[in-house]
């Protein structure tokens, strides 16, 4: 890898020192965690520790190629992981690096906020298309199109409201906002309702069946069918979780554990599949 492609690498992706130093601390994500949802919303939430993965501070110091594809520890996916990484760099034009980078991410704040690391994974599909530069003309920006004015308290200890720009730091918010409207709706397709900024609106204008659609196409690709997953996505069609998944209470992170350990796809019965949209 050149000097130059391994700095624009860890510059529009990787933390900054500082920042590392702040994320190994305690994270107080406040209560308010709504994308577009006034701050008071919501009662406090617990306390969460959120390490960055893999690179430690020495490791940092030693250059860009810490977080490229040469690092072992940044970039050492297991079988189901590389099947996501693989149809995430084939769907969306992401480069090997950042699509196996963004997999071991999604993985390992899923399992610090018990948050299944696919449902992070089609939110940042359906919201940027995996850019992390990726701003709304109504403020939302980065990977999961959070709201920064907003949660701008979130991103003080990654550094301030750039951090929003950045994968990691993004991802970490995101999903504690994500995981709040899980607990406090009771349901998946109601929190992704109110993420959309849909919460005082008759429906979600589709946004939850877009996410749970790529989801579904995404617990293919980790059952070790990335092609299929691709065909699935390019003819527009759904994964065989899909119908199970909008009755979902929450998706935590055992979800993946089954997905990891085959027993995340089952025969959909012929009432699934004509399973109402839920009016959420």
């Amino acid at each position: 890898m050149s000097s130059g492609r391994a700095y624009q690498l860890l510059s529009e992706w990787a933390l900054p020192l500082a920042a590392v130093a702040a994320a190994m601390g305690v994270l107080a994500f406040g209560a308010e965690n709504a994308r577009r949802v006034p701050p008071d919303v919501f009662p406090p939430v617990p306390v969460q520790t959120v390490p960055y993965p893999a690179v430690t501070q020495e490791e940092t110091a030693q250059g860009p190629d810490v977080v490229a594809a040469d690092h072992p520890d940044a970039l050492r996916l297991d079988r189901a992981e590389a099947g996501v990484a693989r149809y995430i760099e084939q769907s969306y034009r992401v480069s090997s690096e950042r699509a196996r980078l963004v997999t071991q991410w999604a993985v390992e704040i899923g399992k610090v906020k018990d948050l299944d690391p696919l449902l992070i994974l089609a939110v940042v599909a359906v919201e940027s298309s995996f850019n992390p530069h990726a701003r709304s003309g109504a403020g939302a920006e980065g990977l999961m199109q959070v709201m920064t004015e907003v949660h701008l308290d979130k991103f003080r200890a990654f550094g301030g409201a750039g951090a929003a720009l950045e994968a990691y730091p993004n991802m970490v918010v995101g999903s504690e906002i994500l995981r709040g409207l899980i607990e406090r709706t009771g349901s998946v397709s109601k929190a992704l309702k109110w993420y959309s900024g849909a919460a005082n609106h008759a429906s979600d204008y589709g946004y939850g069946k877009k996410v749970l659609l790529e989801r579904s196409r995404l617990v293919e690709a980790a059952s070790g069918q990335p092609d299929k997953a691709v065909a699935l996505l390019k003819s527009k069609r759904q994964g065989a979780t899909y119908a199970s998944s909008v009755k979902e209470r929450k998706l935590s992170y055992e979800a993946w554990t089954n997905v990891r350990e085959g027993r995340g796809l089952r025969v959909v019965t012929p009432s699934e599949r004509r399973v109402e949209e839920p009016s959420v």
